[in-house]
């Protein structure tokens, strides 16, 4: 993304799926105005700790974006309200450690996998 993405301070929803991204782009933390972001059907596999620094987030969407763990700034995330973690098959303990860590967050999984825990 281009670092300029920064300046776009009134920015509260953004789209960014299916764009390839092999890695979260960090320029993204900068935009603290943002409620909504969808960066779903993107190959990387780790959210940046910055993102942290978006306050004002509700919702993110993380469709088919193969996540190996949640990062831990979610847990401090006070205003996050819906997650959406569909398409990517997650074991029960895994998608338990979550949804009990942000119990005021409503994670969407699909059914878990009788497969090996990550």
């Amino acid at each position: 993304l281009p670092g300029f993405i920064s300046n776009f301070s009134n920015l509260v929803d953004l789209n960014l799926s299916n764009n390839n991204l092999s890695i979260f782009p960090t320029e993204l933390c900068k935009i603290k105005s943002l409620e909504r972001l969808k960066i779903s059907q993107n190959p990387f596999t780790h959210i940046s700790e910055c993102i942290v620094n978006l306050d004002n987030l509700k919702f993110i969407d993380l469709f088919e974006t193969p996540l190996e763990t949640f990062p831990n700034a979610f847990l401090t995330m006070k205003n996050l309200r819906h997650i959406d973690m569909q398409g990517i098959v997650y074991g029960p303990t895994y998608q338990q450690k979550w949804i009990g860590g942000l119990h005021w967050v409503r994670i969407e999984f699909d059914a878990p996998c009788d497969c090996m825990e990550k």
